[in-house]
């Protein structure tokens, strides 16, 4: 049941990313399956996490896979998956003062991928932010940006 499960949000995300292809600019889709390990982070001005428990984070990995996620930020195991994402323009976004701090975390140039992800079975929510010029991801968590890198 549970092969039966994935193959059908596999199927159902592939269409979703597929849908969404023409709406970005030059094709390139971005990615999230795979491994992203924690390697820095930044502080927001005020913040509900210290340096310690920020800490913790560093090595850690969030894997996603078709219908799968687990991690220290975000896990679902088959149970509705779902994925979506929209294109901006990093200098906008930094824009915005609450935003600059992914500066200092390691967001540059060109475009990112603010990604919406939640469990419809346990309702756990995450926004994962993408870098088009780089493979890092960036996860605001208690007043941190967490900053990772895309393990292939």
């Amino acid at each position: 049941m549970r092969q039966w499960k994935g193959a059908l949000w596999a199927g159902t995300l592939a269409l979703a990313f597929m849908a969404c292809a023409p709406a970005n600019a030059g094709g390139k889709l971005p990615t999230l399956d795979g491994t992203w390990t924690v390697e820095g982070y930044s502080f927001f001005p005020i913040s509900a996490m210290d340096a310690e428990a920020a800490d913790a984070y560093l090595g850690k990995e969030q894997y996603f896979e078709k219908g799968f996620a687990e991690g220290p930020f975000f896990a679902c195991e088959f149970q509705g998956l779902s994925a979506g994402y929209d294109v901006r323009d990093v200098a906008e976004f930094m824009s915005d003062p609450e935003n600059r701090i992914y500066a200092e975390a390691g967001l540059s140039g060109g475009r990112l991928f603010e990604h919406e992800i939640a469990c419809e079975g346990t309702g756990a929510e995450l926004r994962m932010i993408t870098d088009e010029a780089s493979k890092h991801a960036f996860i605001a968590l208690d007043g941190v940006v967490f900053r990772l890198h895309y393990q292939e």
